[in-house]
C-alpha cells in the first residue's frame, strides 16, 4: 500500500493509567515483547497513493462500539497461550478498537512515532493471519481467472468481492484502507481508486492490479499484486521482472544492525535503473498489528529510524507507465536476524505475504540463478503454509491452482533459432580450423 501526505491518528481510544496492552505481535507469558510508543500525527514522507478513511489509520476494523469480556477471552484462548487475565474495551464507540488489554505489557497506541522492542520473540500467530488473508487472495485470483474473460467484472465489483473474501476469514475486522482496483492505464494513476459509478471492466488483454489488506484481531495485512490474463507485451514482461528482481533483491539483502531503510533502499529500485526506468513513490512502511496499515517510523524513507529485528515493513517496488499500466508488487516482511559465514550482528527480512507472482508476467531470462533460488524456495513456502490450509476448506479449485502457481521455476534454454545459429556458428569454426 502505498499513500501520500500527512497521516494523523485520531479517535484512539484512551487507556486508563492501571490498563495495559497485550499487541497480537506479542506472545502472552514468559516470553512477552514490552512495546513503549508516544501517540501523535505522523508524517509518512513521499508516499503517493491512496485513501485510509477518517481516523488516518485505514479502516481499522469495524464501527460497532464494544467487544465483550468473552470476545477477549476467546480472542486469548485461540491466538495467545493459556493462563494469562485480559480485560475488553467496553464502551469504545470508535472505528480503531484492539481486541485485547492484558497485564505486564506497555504500549499506547495508535501510530507510533517511537518503539522499543524489548525480547527476541514475535508471535506465531503473525504467521497464522497472513495464511488467512492469502485464502482470502487467493480466492479472489481464481474467481477473476474464470470470470474476466465473459466481459462481467469491472474494478468496483472486484474490489467489493475481495472485501467481501476477506470479511468471510476468521478474525476478520474489515479492509484496512480502501482497496485499489485498477485495470490497465487506471493502474498508473497513483491515486486511483474506483466507484460505482465510474470504473472500468476488467480484460484479459490488460493488466491488472490490486492493493489491498485487511485487519483482523491478530494482525493488519497489506498486500499488491499484478497479472495479466491474456499475452502481455515484452516490454511490460520486462518491467514487472525488473519490479520483481528489485522486490527479491531488497527482500534477501543482509545487511547490518541499525542500518536505516533508506541506506538499502536503491536494492528495490536497481533492477529498474540499469534499464532507465524508476517509480516515483517510496519503497515501504512500517505495518502495524491491528493497528495503522501505515505505521511510522518504520520504513524506507530519509525520517525513518534504523532497522531492528521484530519490525514490520512492507516492501513495494513498482513501475507505472502513464496511459498504459501500472506494476506494483508488495509484500509484508519482519525483520530477523541473518546466518553469516562469520560471526557479527546482521538482518535480513523475512517475507510473510504467502501469494505467488504472475508467471505469466515473469521473464525468467531476465533472473539469476540466485533469484530463481529465492522464488523457488518461497513458492515451497506457500506450498507448506497456505496449501494445507486450502485442503482443510475443501477449497479443492484453489488448491489445484496454487500447485500450478508455485511450480518451480527454470532458466530458460536458449530456442530452437538460437540452438540453430549456435550449431551454424559452429560448423563454420570447425571447417575454417581444418582449411
Amino acid at each position: 500500500m502505498i499513500c501520500t501526505g500527512n497521516l494523523h491518528c485520531q479517535n484512539s481510544p484512551s487507556i486508563d493509567s492501571g490498563q495495559t496492552l497485550i499487541h497480537p505481535r506479542v506472545l502472552v507469558g514468559s516470553k512477552d515483547r514490552e512495546f513503549t510508543a508516544k501517540q501523535g500525527s505522523v508524517n509518512q514522507g513521499s508516499l503517493p497513493g491512496r485513501r485510509e478513511g477518517s481516523a488516518g489509520c485505514g479502516k481499522l476494523g469495524k464501527t460497532e462500539s464494544t467487544q465483550r469480556r468473552e470476545h477477549c477471552q476467546e480472542t486469548v484462548a485461540s491466538l495467545t497461550s493459556a493462563g494469562s487475565s485480559c480485560q475488553s474495551f467496553e464502551n469504545t464507540p470508535v472505528p480503531w478498537r484492539p481486541p485485547l488489554l492484558c497485564p505486564q505489557t506497555s504500549f499506547s497506541p495508535p501510530c507510533p512515532q517511537q518503539e522499543k522492542l524489548v525480547t527476541d520473540t514475535y508471535s506465531p500467530v503473525m504467521m497464522t493471519k497472513a495464511v488467512r488473508d492469502a485464502v482470502a487472495v487467493i480466492r479472489y485470483l481464481v474467481w477473476l481467472e474464470k470470470n474476466v474473460p465473459k466481459g462481467t467484472v469491472d474494478e468496483f465489483s472486484g474490489a467489493e468481492l475481495v472485501d467481501k473474501f476477506r470479511g468471510e476469514e476468521q478474525f476478520s475486522s474489515g479492509p484496512s484502507f480502501e482497496t485499489i482496483s485498477a485495470s490497465g492505464l487506471n493502474a498508473a494513476l497513483a491515486h486511483y481508486s474506483p466507484t460505482k459509478e465510474l470504473n472500468r471492466k476488467l480484460s484479459s488483454d490488460e493488466m491488472y492490479l490490486l492493493d489491498s489488506g485487511g485487519q483482523y484481531w491478530d494482525g493488519t495485512t497489506d498486500i499488491t499484486r499484478t497479472v495479466h490474463w491474456g499475452t502481455p507485451s515484452a516490454f511490460q514482461k520486462e518491467a514487472y521482472t525488473r519490479v520483481l528482481i528489485g522486490n527479491i533483491d531488497l527482500s534477501r539483502l543482509i545487511f547490518p544492525a541499525a542500518t536505516s531503510g533508506r541506506m538499502v533502499e536503491a536494492f528495490a529500485r536497481r533492477a529498474l535503473w540499469d534499464a532507465g526506468l524508476n517509480y516515483g513513490h517510496g519503497t515501504g512502511h512500517g505495518i502495524g498489528n491491528f493497528l495503522c496499515v501505515h505505521e511510522w517510523p518504520v520504513g524506507f524513507q530519509s525520517n525513518n529510524i534504523a532497522m531492528a529485528k521484530g519490525m514490520f515493513t512492507s516492501i513495494e517496488p513498482g513501475y507505472y507507465k502513464d496511459g498504459e499500466f501500472g506494476i506494483r508488487l508488495e509484500d509484508v516482511a519482519v525483520v530477523v536476524e541473518a546466518k553469516t559465514k562469520y560471526p557479527g550482528s546482521y538482518l535480513t527480512f523475512e517475507v510473510v505475504s504467502f501469494v505467488p507472482y504472475d508467471r505469466n508476467l515473469i521473464d525468467v531470462s531476465l533472473l539469476s540463478p540466485e533469484h530463481l533460488q529465492y522464488l523457488n524456495r518461497y513458492y515451497q513456502t506457500i506450498r507448506e503454509k497456505v496449501g494445507p490450509e486450502l485442503q482443510r476448506r475443501q477449497l479443492l479449485e484453489e488448491f489445484k491452482w496454487l500447485q500450478q502457481h508455485t511450480e518451480p521455476l527454470a532458466a530458460r534454454a536458449p530456442d530452437t533459432a538460437s540452438w540453430a545459429s549456435m550449431l551454424v556458428v559452429s560448423t563454420l569454426a570447425i571447417l575454417i580450423w581444418s582449411v
